[in-house]
C-alpha cells in the first residue's frame, strides 16, 4: 500500500512539473486585439532598420533602441486591427475617384511629378502611398466628426485628430476590444495619445469639410 502511494505522488509530480516546463516554454502572449492573439514572437524586428532607428534616438542603448522598435510595431500592429474594423464598419476605403483627385493634386504641387518618368513599379507603389494617405485623412474625418478633441499637425496628416484617437481607444479598451498584458509596452503605446502635442489646430481652425489636398489646390 505504501509503495502504490508513493507511485501515486511521483506520478502527481511528475505531471505537475511537465505541466510546469510546457508552461514556462510556451510563446508569451503580449497584448490582444478584436479577437487576434499577439505573442512576443509577433515583434521581431527587422534588423535592417536599426541603424536608422538608433540615428533617432542617440541617447538610447543598443537593447533600449530594439526595445523601442519592438514598441512601435505592437502600436502598428493594433493599429492596423482597429482600422480594418473602422473602415469595413464605416466604409472608409477609398474610391477610385479620391485617388485620382489626390494624385492629380500631388502632381500639380511637385516640379518633377511627370507619370511618363515612372516605371510601372514606381507608378504600382506611388498609388498605394496616395491610397493610403486618402484613407488616413477619411478616418481622420470620420475620427473627429464622432469625438472631436484635439488637432495636430502632422507632416503626413495635416490634421491629425490625436484626442480623437485617444477617446476611441480608450472606448475600445473599455469594451475589451484590445488589451495590453506587458506592463512597459503598454506605458510605451499610450505615451502618445497622453502626452502634450505641440502644433495644435486651433479648435476654429480644424476644417474637414474637404480634403486638405482639396483646399490646398483652391488656394
Amino acid at each position: 500500500m505504501k509503495n502504490k502511494f508513493t507511485v501515486i505522488v511521483f506520478s502527481f509530480l511528475f505531471t505537475f512539473s511537465l505541466k510546469g516546463f510546457a508552461f514556462d516554454n510556451s510563446p508569451t502572449i503580449v497584448a490582444q486585439v478584436l479577437g487576434d492573439t499577439i505573442y512576443v514572437t509577433d515583434l521581431e524586428i527587422d534588423m535592417r532598420l536599426l541603424k536608422e532607428y538608433k540615428l533617432s534616438y542617440p541617447d538610447l542603448s543598443e537593447e533600449d533602441v530594439l526595445d523601442k522598435m519592438r514598441e512601435n510595431k505592437l502600436t502598428s500592429i493594433i493599429w492596423k486591427r482597429i482600422i480594418q474594423k473602422l473602415s469595413k464598419e464605416h466604409e472608409l476605403e477609398p474610391t477610385a475617384e479620391e485617388v485620382e483627385s489626390f494624385t492629380k493634386a500631388i502632381h500639380r504641387f511637385s516640379s518633377n511629378s511627370s507619370s511618363e518618368k515612372l516605371t510601372p513599379e514606381m507608378k504600382e507603389a506611388s498609388l498605394k502611398v496616395n491610397r493610403k494617405l486618402v484613407k488616413t485623412y477619411k478616418i481622420s474625418k470620420y475620427l473627429y466628426e464622432t469625438y472631436g478633441g484635439t488637432v495636430i499637425f502632422q507632416q503626413g496628416n495635416p490634421q491629425e485628430p490625436v484626442g480623437a484617437y485617444r477617446k476611441l481607444l480608450e472606448e475600445y479598451q473599455a469594451q475589451g476590444y484590445f488589451k495590453i498584458y506587458n506592463p512597459k509596452y503598454e506605458k510605451a503605446f499610450w505615451e502618445y495619445y497622453l502626452r502634450e502635442h505641440p502644433m495644435v489646430t486651433p479648435e476654429d481652425k480644424v476644417d474637414f469639410s474637404k480634403p486638405w489636398w482639396e483646399k490646398a489646390r483652391d488656394k
